[in-house]
């Protein structure tokens, strides 16, 4: 799976829409998107914990990709210092870069 098309990357998701996720795909929606991606995990904490996965589900139903991001310094996550620039896969439709 590639991305394609016109995306928006999504730091913060409450602050689209005041976090209301039907107004967030309608937006979307709206602006002609194919995918989002969204911040998932900032070192190694969860990020936009409470919305993430309704809104990854509401975006798929309105048949956007949706993609996560999550951003790892190094050595925060057990072995990431030996994989180096990696990425993974940690379920359908998401993806996250390890830098």
């Amino acid at each position: 799976m590639t991305l394609q098309g016109k995306g928006m990357y999504i730091w913060k998701l409450h602050r689209i829409a005041g976090g209301n996720v039907q107004a967030m795909v309608d937006k979307a929606k709206a602006a002609g998107l194919t995918h989002v991606i969204i911040k998932i995990a900032d070192g190694s904490s969860a990020y936009n914990v409470d919305l993430a996965g309704p809104a990854a589900d509401a975006f798929k139903a309105a048949g956007l990709q949706v993609w996560g991001f999550a951003w790892l310094d190094e050595g925060a996550v057990p072995g990431s210092r030996d994989r180096g620039s990696s990425f993974s896969d940690p379920g359908p439709g998401r993806l996250c870069h390890q830098r």
